[in-house]
């Protein structure tokens, strides 16, 4: 079964719900409410400096606090929008690396436009990176509309959304309440449905036509739904747009199986005992409570219910077999499982640059702050739906969830299942907890990822709309593939994503991510066709996973699951797959709000430019430009486009297999179907000598790794796919 996104109206405000791909349920479908804004991006090599403000005694006031940077941003506004009113956005900071993201959102009348974003991005001497905004031109003939108050009250707002949108009648019994004597943002009475208070904010909302409309931005949270929806202020029947917060798709002591495994069926549980890395986690995982899952980056509860009793002994040590039908057998296992595999993750992308400044989830700073309780709510076992997941991503300060719902059904393409010390294959379908599918767990917490860096912590409404909304569950998808890459993985390796939890070897994507175009023949072009969220996602993904492949062949692979720094360039970290994950991590942080496929890959080039110093330009754009995103790629056309530019080597479009990557960053070596070296820059030391196996073929990415290894999945189709992306069979 390959499973469809069907945002349901599942009534809430402040979450955005990406799913590992549901099928289609009764109710409202959210897909016609997606927002719908444009950016446009100012890449590093386009900043016109003589346009932007002086530098000049930049660093003596940079040395007394961040508002030097903020100066400079502020300036950068005024003279790329001159006629544009506009105000800072409180959470701008300043990264690991030096350089500074500072966010603006435009007003008019003092009343923001809600969907409007200007990130600025700042190096440590005052210089501009880029920038990029979805600021629309010279608003006019907008009168105030405070001063005759022609707009309906909140209430009315609430029952028109109930209306239109289906959300449950209860709602309307609620009573609005000023906050702080406000007569533009109220608070309304909570009633036991409601996980937290609807909330209702007036706004304005830029239209895709380019006028504003004014709004009511309703929150409302249902627990499983999270809805943030744009209801018209004067007619109340009118919905605009909706953000669904809700992601549709884990020690001490605690057996588990270890990160790097995707599933049960790659090896043994192990008892692993204070697996933290003390930089990213320095008060370890673990609260003071004892007997429960919880710390300072993840709560785990189960089925929406705390597990009592656990660990009194500092030890999580509980009977999993992926024979037992009845998941209530092993919940705490599950728990487990979900607790850490959440944990490592969190320490690894802490080091990686999502830490506090830039909205990551922890209840209190790595300096004993208080982080306003955004740690990560983790639901496993989770019945209120099956063959699921989804992660609930607010603005910084409210607390995300991960709900982890039951595969039932699966080995529909005859999985397998670990019995004891062996494997056998499986007969019928089975129940599988998806606590145990590390991909879709990383999927997962990557959506939380993507929101709070793409236009900022206090936004989380930046990948809604158009190619961005697909691009989300891409770089979901690719973050797990990076996290869980094997040594004995090469380029030739196919990857089917999620293959456990529904128990098929074709996994839940349309094609397997490959390099080979015979296998997964997406493109650039296919968005000519694709729409759906999901299957955008996996061509962006396409497109990502050739970029990793090219930087591991040129860094090769490092064994350590949190990255190490210490190389050529200091703020870039050693090994193909940490160093993929940074660039990528860092041009979510420099791409604007709302971006598309070229602005996001011209932000992963500037990153490069930034952390490296541009050194893997030409393995970034020839990785892009073999699936059509090439230098001269517009989004909108679709055409693809194959341009590397100056000392880049033009992608090879009919590859069936070996490897095609050049340049002048590569030696002008041919790597072949050959492993990954065991790093260090360049091709050559490090690649296994002399002996292979599995017909000849050398092994993986590391100096070690003979065999074939991987999924035993190579060069297989999963299913009839037509070109054009449509399904046309399951």
């Amino acid at each position: 079964m390959i499973f469809w996104e069907m945002l349901v109206i599942l009534g809430s405000v402040v979450p955005q719900a990406h799913s590992v791909a549901k099928p289609r349920q009764h109710g409202v479908n959210l897909h016609q409410y997606r927002p719908r804004t444009s950016s446009t991006y100012t890449p590093s090599h386009e900043v016109r400096h003589d346009m932007l403000p002086t530098t000049k005694g930049f660093k003596a006031s940079a040395a007394k606090g961040e508002s030097a940077y903020i100066d400079i941003a502020t300036r950068t506004v005024r003279l790329s929008a001159p006629d544009s009113q506009f105000r800072l956005i409180d959470d701008h900071y300043v990264d690991t690396d030096g350089i500074a993201h500072v966010h603006f959102t435009q007003t008019l009348h003092g009343i923001d436009i809600d969907n409007t974003n200007f990130k600025v991005n700042v190096r440590s001497d005052g210089t501009i990176i880029s920038y990029g905004h979805s600021f629309i031109k010279h608003p006019v003939n907008v009168e105030n509309p405070l001063v005759k108050r022609r707009f309906s009250d909140p209430h009315e707002a609430l029952k028109g959304a109930i209306e239109v949108l289906g959300l449950p009648a209860h709602l309307a019994q609620t009573t609005p309440t000023p906050v702080s004597g406000s007569e533009r943002s109220f608070s309304f009475s909570s009633t036991h449905h409601n996980q937290s208070k609807p909330q209702a904010h007036l706004l304005y909302y830029a239209l895709p036509n380019g006028t504003l409309a004014l709004t009511w931005r309703l929150e409302t949270d249902l627990g499983d739904r999270w809805l943030q929806s744009y209801v018209d202020a004067v007619s109340s029947k009118e919905v605009h747009a909706v953000v669904n917060y809700v992601a549709h798709a884990t020690d001490v002591s605690f057996q588990v199986y270890e990160f790097g495994a995707k599933d049960p069926t790659e090896q043994e549980r192990k008892i692993v005992t204070n697996p933290w890395n003390i930089e990213s986690s320095p008060f370890g995982w673990m609260s003071k409570d004892k007997g429960r899952l919880a710390g300072n980056n993840v709560n785990v509860i189960v089925n929406g219910q705390e597990l009592e009793g656990l660990g009194r002994s500092g030890k999580f040590v509980y009977e999993y077999s992926a024979q037992d039908q009845d998941l209530s057998q092993y919940s705490a296992a599950s728990a487990t499982q979900l607790f850490y595999t959440c944990n490592v993750y969190h320490d690894i992308l802490y080091k990686l640059g999502f830490n506090e400044k830039a909205g990551n989830f922890q209840l209190t700073s790595n300096k004993g702050h208080i982080h306003e309780g955004d740690y990560i709510v983790a639901n496993a076992q989770d019945h209120s739906g099956t063959n699921n997941a989804n992660f609930a991503t607010p603005v910084k300060g409210q607390t995300p969830r991960m709900n982890m719902y039951p595969w039932k059904d699966s080995n529909n393409g005859g999985g397998f299942t670990r019995d004891g010390g062996g494997v056998a294959r499986d007969v019928g379908g089975v129940t599988r907890d998806g606590a145990f599918d590390a991909a879709i767990v990383i999927h997962e917490f990557t959506h939380g990822l993507s929101n709070r860096l793409t236009g900022g912590p206090s936004r989380a409404d930046c990948l809604q709309d158009g190619e961005s909304a697909g691009m989300g569950e891409g770089w979901s998808d690719f973050m797990a593939l990076a996290a869980l890459l094997k040594p004995t993985d090469k380029r030739s390796t196919d990857i089917p994503f999620s293959t456990w939890a529904v128990g098929n070897e074709r996994g839940i994507r349309q094609y397997p991510y490959s390099t080979k175009t015979s296998v997964n023949p997406l493109s650039f072009e296919s968005l000519q066709q694709i729409k759906e969220p999901h299957e955008v996602g996996t061509v962006w993904c396409t497109m990502l996973y050739e970029v990793l492949v090219n930087l591991m062949e040129k860094h090769g692979y490092t064994p350590n699951i949190i990255p190490e720094y210490g190389g050529e360039h200091a703020q870039a970290p050693k090994g193909g797959r940490h160093l993929a994950m940074k660039l990528v991590m860092t041009g979510m942080k420099f791409q604007p709000c709302h971006p598309d496929f070229v602005s996001a890959r011209t932000a992963i080039l500037d990153a490069d430019k930034e952390l490296t110093k541009g050194s893997n330009r030409c393995a970034i754009l020839e990785g892009f430009a073999k699936r059509g995103l090439g230098l001269g790629a517009r989004s909108g056309a679709y055409q693809n486009n194959y341009e590397v530019g100056k000392g880049c080597k033009p992608p090879d479009r009919t590859e069936q297999g070996g490897g095609e990557q050049g340049g002048e960053e590569q030696g002008g070596e041919e790597q072949g179907e050959g492993g990954w070296n065991s790093g260090g820059g360049g091709s050559g030391g490090g690649r296994p000598s002399g002996g292979s196996s599995g017909g000849g073929r050398p092994g993986g990415w590391s100096s070690g790794g003979g065999g074939s290894g991987g999924w035993g999945l190579r060069g297989r189709r999963v299913g009839h796919v037509s070109r054009r992306g449509s399904r046309s069979d399951e």
